[in-house]
């Protein structure tokens, strides 16, 4: 199997797994639970083990706490496997004293189900990032039909885990660029916008996300960070946090 055959559905996860930051500020406190090391993260991918350090200030959450993993996990379309959360040390924080976390900024590590064996060459990947460079723009198109079908089954995911309504609509985004091109390293940068409708209120709501291809041990990794857009110097903000963390990940590794 090459990468090509889930390369869409794949990276339009990007777009629904920032419902988390919108619709999960809803949810409810949690229970904290016997967890993993929260900074010493690892995935096993095939025959592979890959390191995933967690960013400075932050810890892996999907470890920590069921109903954590099952929210986050909700946002997955079903071709993935989430691997990994990371939220900031506050936000844990807020969790283990049962309050609700502020969700403005978290990161994701996911993969493609099918390829968690597969020996990805080096071409793999450059083919990989050729063809998001190449269609990024109706791979996160707002109001196209695969966008909508996995919104749809998001909505009835999160829906059910918050035990309310809620609708989400992706509205506009813009490309901010490529903005890390190393041979296994591809970085894009996107600003995005959503409507949400809950208990008859609708807030728009602009979020930052970094799309990170990364090609490890043999691995295509795709990492996700995500942060509530509040001021211009978000941007920069986002791309230095976002490339610190990969370059902690590749020396990991």
């Amino acid at each position: 199997m090459r990468l090509k055959e889930l390369r869409f559905r794949a990276l339009s996860l990007m777009v629904v797994a920032a419902i988390v930051l919108i619709g999960g500020a809803a949810a409810q406190a949690q229970s904290h639970e016997a967890s993993a090391p929260a900074n010493g993260f690892s995935a096993t991918l095939g025959d592979k083990v890959i390191a995933l350090p967690a960013p400075d200030g932050f810890e892996e959450v999907a470890s920590q706490f069921e109903r954590m993993k099952t929210l986050f996990a909700a946002s997955e379309p079903q071709e993935n496997d989430l691997v990994a959360v990371y939220m900031p040390v506050s936000d844990i924080d807020l969790l283990k004293k049962g309050q609700a976390p502020a969700y403005k900024k978290y990161m994701k590590v996911s993969v493609i189900r099918a390829t968690r064996s597969f020996a990805a060459l080096p071409s793999d990947f450059a083919g990989f990032v050729d063809y998001v460079r190449k269609n990024n723009a109706t791979i996160f198109k707002p109001n196209t039909g695969k966008i909508d079908e996995v919104l749809a089954q998001v909505d009835q995911a999160m829906s059910k885990e918050l035990s309310k309504d809620i609708s989400v609509k992706y509205t506009q985004n813009t490309n901010l660029g490529d903005f890390d091109n190393r041979p296994n390293v591809y970085s894009n940068l996107l600003l995005m916008f959503f409507k949400t409708q809950t208990e008859g209120k609708e807030i728009t709501t602009p979020v930052l996300a970094s799309l990170n291809l990364l090609h490890i041990k043999q691995r295509v990794i795709m990492v996700f960070a995500y942060k509530r857009y509040e001021a211009k110097a978000d941007t920069d903000e986002l791309k230095q946090f976002t490339t610190k963390w990969i370059n902690q990940i590749l020396a990991a590794n």
